[in-house]
């Protein structure tokens, strides 16, 4: 080729094609990607992804009902004080009952969260504080251990006989704690999917 006939005034690219980073550990995606939800990622990042997965057994879930339930029942001796003593402000301490159960069962699952455990962190702290301050309220420690169940309905039965602000109180309390416990047990199962060739 002679000299005078190259320009470089103009580029020319060839055809190569620009290859795409794994989301997760920054690898190049040769030739293909999975979904992992909406981000692209190679395939060892997406088989650990669903060994992580799979690792959330019922066994896993019992044992954060366990550590949840230990926590309930601490956060609700507390509040039941707290309550006794002071009576003001039991909002904050309905906040921490929600969280110190919400913790509790986080580290019961090692970080597993959900739908299932956001159930039961809500009803543990339901039953937290609505047993701690009923008992609290009536200032009898002879309570028979068959009627703590009945307990538990004491707001909805305080509405009956015409208590109504007691009534409204607790429950006001009792959904603060259990809208925290809610969020920090928050997740999802992650949808995965491919292994895709790019173009699609």
């Amino acid at each position: 080729m002679p000299l005078d006939s190259l320009n470089f005034h103009r580029a020319e690219y060839g055809s190569a094609t620009t290859l795409e980073n794994c989301e997760f550990c920054m690898r190049g995606l040769d030739s293909g990607y999975f979904n992992v939800d909406k981000y692209r990622v190679c395939s060892p990042c997406a088989v650990r992804v669903g060994d992580i997965q799979a690792a959330n057994t019922r066994a896993v879930f019992l044992r954060s009902i366990a550590t949840g339930s230990l926590a309930a029942a601490m956060s609700g001796l507390v509040y039941f004080s707290l309550f006794r003593l002071t009576g003001g402000w039991m909002v904050f301490a309905a906040i921490g009952v929600g969280y110190a159960i919400g913790k509790a069962m986080r580290i019961g699952s090692h970080g597993f969260g959900g739908r299932r455990y956001q159930v039961m962190a809500a009803l543990l702290t339901y039953i937290a504080v609505i047993l701690a301050s009923t008992l609290a309220v009536m200032r009898s420690p002879d309570v028979p251990f068959w009627a703590y169940p009945v307990l538990l309905f004491a707001p909805f039965i305080q509405m009956f006989v015409g208590h109504f602000s007691l009534a409204a109180l607790q429950l006001l309390f009792a959904c603060v704690g259990m809208r925290w416990a809610w969020g920090l047990m928050a997740g999802k199962s992650l949808k995965i999917t491919g292994p895709h060739p790019f173009g699609d």
